[in-house]
């Protein structure tokens, strides 16, 4: 189940995985000489309905921030924007099916499109270079503490190019990505019903 039809968001949506629904999304951007104004998305008819959440993270460089999705009947998709600073980017399906544990990783930076990550497939990614990283999120769901989870970030084969640093104990504490395997993912299933 997915939540947002990259259809319904003005933009060029660009398939960039195996893994389903996950894209660019390319809004607009300008330069002049006050700096730079960029629209990620415009919302048009029944998107905005959607739309529970916006928020952001800075993180300093080495910090290593997820895997996050919500378990079963909490899960939502993201659209994940950079603000500033450099990020490697990574997506794990855990939803049951053939893609079940496939991984994508792309590095991302404030000239980089945003990234639409669907229900199911858990968010995390490593600040790179020497600066601070704002990263933006905007969420078809609320974000319930009780209802959050994901895998643990340092269990997932993932080559961090700079050594991990600051993994929260939250983080930590996730499942390894092995045991959902095993398990046969995270069903999605709509909570509203």
């Amino acid at each position: 189940m997915q939540l947002w039809d990259p259809n319904a968001l003005q933009g060029e949506f660009e398939k960039i995985s195996s893994l389903p629904g996950v894209g660019f999304l390319h809004g607009r951007s300008s330069d002049d000489a006050r700096g730079n104004f960029r629209k990620v998305a415009s919302l048009i008819t029944g998107f905005d309905a959607d739309l529970r959440e916006v928020f952001w993270s800075v993180s300093h460089s080495g910090v290593v921030r997820g895997m996050h999705s919500g378990i079963s009947g909490h899960q939502g998709d993201k659209l994940v924007t950079v603000q500033s600073g450099e990020i490697l980017d990574v997506l794990i399906d855990l939803r049951p099916g053939p893609a079940l544990g496939d991984i994508f990783v792309v590095v991302l930076n404030r000239n980089s499109p945003s990234v639409l990550v669907p229900a199911g497939v858990a968010h995390g990614f490593q600040v790179l270079g020497n600066t601070e990283a704002t990263v933006l999120y905007v969420t078809s769901n609320s974000h319930i503490p009780e209802f959050d989870s994901g895998v643990n970030p340092l269990t997932c084969g993932i080559n961090w190019p700079l050594t991990p640093t600051n993994v929260s104990e939250r983080d930590q504490l996730l499942p390894e990505l092995g045991q959902v395997i095993q398990e046969g993912g995270w069903p999605l299933i709509d909570a509203n019903k």
